[in-house]
């Protein structure tokens, strides 16, 4: 709601720099100055609230355009391109929810992509159609593709099968066409549509789920801490805190870990997952010993996979 309304005042500039404060349930602002990380937490919020909004329809990670009334009246599909959009270029996540057939159509026409009667979201309608393609003509077809809202003629038996393709395709783009327009004119923001027409296979990265999950050896990659010259006091210190630093992260890759690299990945960036390829990587100390701060008070809770005297005796032997 109120990411909506800055969008929409007539003085709000995408291309500017984006400035981010969590407000407390009373109304007071954090102190904290925003370097990037409320900015990115920001768009990751935002963008989880997209995923599961009534905008879009879908398994996870699969996810349809769908029609609404009230969201057009808001024009909620454009504001929803374009924060995608916004979030692409200011560093925060990808959205990476968006079906490989929606995207296609973004990148082609809805009229140049071919739907299965798999991808439907209706469970009812999708069992009735694929019973038609299975050569199943139920008696009350004509009724189903009326109350898909389909504009198909079911002329003949002989042509069933075909209805009920173009059924399918109809109610994936057919009826939320008014909504595709928007969100494709949302996603123009910042030149990100142009981008994706430049530059399909990285996009498809960025838009569409991939089913690869964040490693130990990438959250490793993301961080490049400054140290101190070799032989100092204080560079003894930060190889050690390094070394249980890299053996935190591979523990957390093991599934039956406390914690998740997701977790992890979230508290340190403000992303859920890696960023798309060829994205900047983070260099700092200070992360790295903020992390490692609560990682051991962390451990101080019983319900923690580690313990403190493990953790002294890998570090000192005592």
């Amino acid at each position: 709601m109120g990411a909506r309304l800055a969008l929409s005042r007539k003085s709000f500039q995408p291309h500017c720099r984006i400035n981010v404060k969590f407000m407390d349930d009373v109304g007071i602002a954090e102190g904290a100055v925003d370097t990037g990380g409320p900015k990115r937490e920001f768009f990751t919020l935002v963008l989880d609230y997209l995923h599961d909004s009534g905008l879009f329809v879908g398994p996870e990670g699969s996810k349809f355009l769908t029609y609404s009334s009230s969201a057009m009246e808001k024009d909620d599909f454009f504001y929803a391109g374009m924060i995608i959009a916004m979030s692409v270029v200011h560093g925060g996540p990808a959205p990476r929810f968006l079906s490989r057939t929606l995207f296609q159509a973004l990148i082609e026409s809805p009229e140049m992509t071919t739907v299965t009667t798999d991808e439907v979201p209706d469970l009812k309608l999708r069992e009735n159609l694929q019973k038609v393609l299975s050569g199943e003509v139920p008696e009350d077809l004509e009724d189903i593709i009326d109350m898909a809202g389909s504009r198909c003629i079911l002329a003949t038996p002989e042509n069933a099968q075909q209805m009920a393709l173009d059924t399918a395709h109809w109610y994936i783009f057919g009826r939320t066409r008014s909504a595709f327009e928007r969100f494709k004119d949302g996603l123009k923001t910042l030149g990100i549509y142009s981008a994706m027409l430049e530059n399909k296979e990285y996009f498809l990265d960025v838009m569409c789920h991939q089913n690869n999950p964040t490693t130990a050896e990438q959250i490793k990659e993301a961080f490049r801490p400054v140290l101190h010259p070799p032989g100092s006091n204080k560079r003894s210190t930060e190889n050690l805190i390094l070394c249980l630093w890299e053996n935190f992260i591979f523990d957390a890759e093991d599934e039956h870990s406390g914690t998740s690299l997701e977790k992890i990945l979230f508290f340190s960036t403000g992303l859920k997952s890696s960023p798309p390829p060829g994205s900047n990587k983070r260099s700092t100390e200070n992360l790295i010993l903020c992390l490692w701060e609560n990682f051991i008070f962390d451990t101080e809770d019983e319900h923690s996979g580690t313990s403190l005297e493990k953790i002294l005796f890998f570090s000192t032997g005592l």
